[in-house]
Formats: C-alpha cells, structure tokens, sequence
C-alpha cells in the first residue's frame, strides 16, 4: 500500500488562497471523465470521484494532483478486472474496514465493505458515514453493522434464490473479516468504551445480537490482507495524498 501520510486537510471547498495556476476548464473536465468512468467499467473509483467533484467550483493544484494521483491509479490497473471461475471459493468472503476522520471538510471517516464470491467482488461499497467517529473503533463499529446488514440481506437473496455456494451459511455463520481487534472484542463479549453515546450502544446491540444467534462471526485479519481496505484506500485518493 502506498505512503498515504501527507494530505490536504487544510484544503477546504472555497479556495480562499484565490489560487488561479489550475485551469478553470482542465479540472472540471477531467472530473466530468473519471465520473464516466466511475459509472461505465470503475465503479471502484465512485467515492474517490465523488469527493473530488466537490471542488469542481474552485479547485487548487492540490486538488488537481488528487485527481492525478486517480489517473495514476486507473492507468497501472488498466489491465485488472473482476474475474469468476467455479474453481473458486463457493462460499462468500465478506471484509469490513474503515477510517477514522479522513474526510477534511467533516472529519466523518470512510467505511467499506466486500463480499467475494467465485474469486470475484458480487457487493461491495464505500461512503462517509453519517456521524462523526471519535475514535478508529467506533469508526470500524459503524462498518461492522453495514457490513452486517448488507450480509444478512446477501444471505437471505441467495437463499432464495437456491444457491448452492450459500449452504455453509444456513448452518455456520457468515465470517466477515476485521482488522480491528479491539472491534471484535466487543462485539464478542465487552462493551463500548463511551457508553454515554446512544448511537454507538444501538449499533454495539445490533451486531452482538447477530454473533449471540450465530448468525455473524467477526475474525481477525491483518490490514495487508483486508481487501476493504483498499476500498477505503481509493477514497482517501480524493483528500490528496501523495502517491
């Protein structure tokens, strides 16, 4: 994983330096083109875009080095994609991550999500969350219970649907890789540090209340090994960090 250390925290949406040496047309344009992109063969790129066409309006070169910092990215990836074969793993494998406070405009941290199946991504998502996280496990508590709802809801699509590859499930809980073991403590058998805040205390009893009835097991996994964490990678393309 690139060095991810220096950003643009500083950068706000109005460019209050009045720094002119962007052109008012370039930025705009190759934003508008990495957005067809997003929505036509990367969907990988659409939170990285999405940040990045925030300041369409006004940009600086900062910003203008995020969005080649992107091109970068697309171009050493030009020749990847997703492929399926039956000799893959049948049985899903799910990866949670997430940020803490990497969105300079809000502080909100970036939460992901990946569920693999036959050797390829079938769901997966990236987005700020709703609220501000005071800490890099609350933020990774957030994308645990995304993580588990969106696999409740895969678990029970698949079934309908009578697929074999899901029969592990009926009988084991769905595994979804964390990085986080403070995270997976709780979720286990403690209890949030700040019990004072309501929305954590919901959250922690939603996701306990799936491991007590088997229906989720959080297992630990190196951040090296996180797929998600790519996901959460990309997004952080958009804040202007150095390759």
């Amino acid at each position: 994983m690139p060095d991810t250390e220096k950003s643009i925290a500083d950068v706000t949406t109005s460019n209050t330096d009045n720094i002119t040496t962007v052109s008012a047309k370039s930025y705009p344009s190759l934003v508008g083109s990495l957005l067809w992109l997003a929505l036509q063969t990367r969907p990988e790129i659409s939170q990285a875009v999405s940040q990045l066409s925030r300041f369409v309006s006004n940009p600086s070169p900062a910003h203008l080095t995020a969005a080649k910092h992107l091109l970068r990215y697309l171009n050493g990836s030009r020749t990847l994609g997703l492929h399926y074969s039956n000799k893959a793993h049948s049985t899903p494998l799910i990866y949670s991550d997430a940020t803490c406070a990497s969105d300079p405009e809000s502080s909100k941290s970036v939460q992901a999500y990946v569920i693999i199946q036959y050797g390829g991504a079938v769901s997966w998502h990236c987005g700020i969350q709703k609220s501000v996280s005071l800490s890099t496990t609350e933020s990774e508590w957030f994308a645990l219970s995304e993580t588990c709802k969106e696999s409740i809801y895969f678990k029970h699509a698949m079934s309908q649907l009578r697929f074999s590859g899901i029969q592990q499930w009926i009988t084991n809980p769905m595994t979804i890789f964390e990085d986080n073991q403070a995270v997976i403590k709780i979720a286990v058998s403690g209890e949030p540090k700040h019990k004072h805040q309501k929305h954590i205390l919901v959250r922690l009893q939603y996701v306990r209340e799936q491991v007590a009835s088997k229906t989720i097991l959080p297992v630990y996994i190196p951040s090296a090994d996180n797929v998600a964490d790519v996901r959460t990678y990309l997004a952080n393309l958009s804040n202007g960090f150095e390759p």
